[in-house]
């Protein structure tokens, strides 16, 4: 890698050293003068590497079950002592006194996944389950609450569960995964066209939807909110079982050629994705179709392109039906490992290897002026 060759900085420094100051260096030394800036430059390396390769899947889930626990209180019977005489040398007398207080316990809303992990949740998304799966039953705590003072105030708590797993029921949320993407970095292995301002625009390339949680967009292109909430619901429902993230993107009155291009924009996709592009006329007719992603069954993107251009008329709910059947009963959908692509070889960026050469030149510097001016003397 071009950023060992930053090394020759600190060898040529410890021959100059001996050449001209040997007895004032200890081998030692020498061997912290050549040691601190090869740490550095493994550091540097690391860090522009990770970098470049650090990518982020979503990964998809949905509640089974909330819970809402009320407020309560209950007086909490204290006593402390405080110190009421001080001398020279510190506190000579305490006494005692009664610090007793009522103890507040908020209310609180949490939800559970189909990954068995809990969620602290807002009131109103817990409204929002309760009102979806509509069997909230009340669980009795039967706490021990000491009344006093008019302090003290007993709380139960509420339990709502997901009646089955069908899409009238899911409630899908979505979770950032960071992993290795060499792919990204590579500009000759996969022959991905490079993209540039103009394709963008001419060819309408998609970003990717921005990340919320509880309202994340898979469809770009239309503005459809009931398509977008069913996939949403898909997504969710596949993401435990088949580990896949849905995506549709719809081109208005755009060759093919878009298709290729997106591809070629988002580097094939993250690892669990399958991408969807649909070309649509004016006539909202399904004028192509096109499917890419990373599962080495090609036979599902084939069939799923073919089905969906079947259709002929661009009915977005019925192709996200399909979209997510296709998937769920598909045996070809399984997620590839990206350690793979383990081979690619990726180098730190040109940036990295400039800074790394002026931080080991100073450092190697400040290192030889220590050694020439510090007490220790070569004793051989």
């Amino acid at each position: 890698m071009l950023i060992y060759l930053n090394m020759a900085i600190p060898v040529i420094a410890i021959l100059l050293m001996i050449l001209f100051f040997g007895k004032k260096f200890q081998l030692w030394e020498y061997a912290i003068i050549f040691a601190i800036p090869l740490i550095g430059i493994i550091i540097a390396k690391s860090v522009s590497i990770n970098n470049q390769t650090r990518d982020e899947e979503i990964l998809n889930y949905y509640f089974v079950s909330a819970k809402y626990t009320e407020f309560y209180q209950t007086y909490v019977h204290q006593t402390c002592t405080r110190c009421v005489r001080y001398d020279s040398t510190g506190c000579v007398q305490e006494e005692t006194y009664d610090c007793s207080y009522c103890d507040d316990h908020p209310p609180h809303w949490e939800a559970t996944d189909n990954l068995g992990k809990i969620h602290s949740i807002s009131e109103n998304k817990y409204n929002e389950l309760v009102l979806l799966w509509n069997n909230e039953s009340k669980i009795e705590l039967n706490r021990n609450i000491n009344y006093h003072f008019g302090c003290g105030v007993d709380g139960d708590a509420f339990i709502t569960k997901i009646k089955n797993d069908s899409l009238k029921y899911i409630v899908p949320f979505i979770k950032k995964h960071v992993y290795e993407n060499r792919v990204q970095c590579s500009d000759n292995v996969f022959n991905f066209q490079e993209i540039d301002s103009s394709d963008k625009r001419l060819y309408g390339l998609y970003e990717y939807p921005p990340e919320n949680t509880f309202n994340y967009n898979p469809i770009l292109g239309v503005n459809n909110l009931e398509a977008s909430k069913r996939l949403s619901k898909w997504n969710g429902k596949l993401g435990l079982h088949k580990r896949c993230h849905l995506l549709i993107c719809v081109f208005k009155n755009k060759s093919n050629i878009a298709a290729t291009k997106q591809e070629s924009y988002w580097k094939g996709g993250n690892k669990n994705e399958v991408v969807l592009c649909i070309g649509v006329d004016n006539d909202n007719k399904i004028s192509w179709t096109y499917v890419f992603s990373w599962t080495d069954n090609q036979l599902l993107k084939i069939e799923l392109r073919d089905e969906i251009l079947a259709m002929n008329n661009f009915d977005l709910i019925k192709i996200v039906d399909h979209f997510g059947n296709k998937v769920s009963k598909s045996k070809g959908w399984i997620k590839k490992s990206f350690k793979e692509f383990s081979y690619i070889n990726v180098e730190p960026t040109h940036t990295t290897i400039i800074i790394t050469f002026i931080i080991t030149l100073i450092l190697t510097v400040v290192l030889c002026v220590y050694g020439i001016n510090n007490r220790f003397e070569d004793e051989r």
